[in-house]
């Protein structure tokens, strides 16, 4: 049987210089569960976001286990993303 998706959340650390190694310790717990006990050859991330003061990490079967770098990028297109929708819509006349 074949997971759908992993979760995992964690409340933040405090200090700023530390969120690297957390982001990464959150990748390593899902890459290793998605391998070890769900048999998958690889990871995406699907989501990524906090509720109620936690950050969770969302992944799902891929090609290769997915790396801080393709976090960093998933974040990156979420801003993006974030920043379009706030815009307003852009009207034209008719004629």
């Amino acid at each position: 049987m074949s997971s759908l998706a992993l979760h995992v959340a964690d409340k933040p650390p405090g200090d700023p210089a530390e969120l690297t190694g957390f982001y990464t310790a959150l990748l390593a717990i899902l890459n290793a569960e998605a391998r070890e006990r769900h048999g998958w050859e690889g990871s995406v991330i699907a989501n990524l976001g906090v509720l109620d003061g936690y950050v969770f990490v969302e992944i799902r079967p891929g090609e290769a286990f997915a790396t801080i770098d393709e976090l960093r990028a998933f974040r990156k297109r979420q801003i993006e993303e974030e920043k379009r929708a706030e815009e307003p819509p852009k009207q034209s006349r008719l004629i």
